[in-house]
């Protein structure tokens, strides 16, 4: 089954976040967290950042999952820079989870796809 000792280690490897995607892209670049002893690193919210051991230095990760982040143009076109500038090159992997078209406000799959594009995502 699954352990403790599993979940520390999963836990020493992912990195959770909610917020702000411009906002917790800048604060990643300049890596500003710094925890004191034994405390998890974060950053103010919002965002915030909860993670387990440490963040890559560069600020690029192997995948970026994100749901309901498309909701409008402005929101899709947030999630395609976030994950542009914080997949790791030529390897990294985006999941995003959203509708195909968001009624009223404008985003979704087709917003997100055009926004990726245009970031050569």
């Amino acid at each position: 089954g699954f352990s403790e000792k599993d979940a520390d280690d999963i836990s020493n490897h992912v990195v959770v976040a909610a917020g702000d995607w411009m906002d917790l892209s800048q604060k990643l670049l300049r890596q500003e967290q710094q925890p004191q002893q034994g405390q998890p690193r974060t950053i103010s919210s919002p965002p915030s950042l909860a993670v387990g051991n440490k963040l890559p230095p560069d600020g690029r990760f192997h995948i970026i999952l994100a749901a309901e982040t498309t909701y409008t143009s402005k929101s899709a076109q947030d999630t395609a820079i976030l994950m542009a500038k914080h997949l790791t090159f030529h390897t990294g992997i985006g999941l995003v989870a959203t509708k195909r078209y968001y009624f009223g406000v404008g985003g979704g799959s087709d917003a997100f796809r055009d926004a990726a594009a245009s970031q050569r995502v």
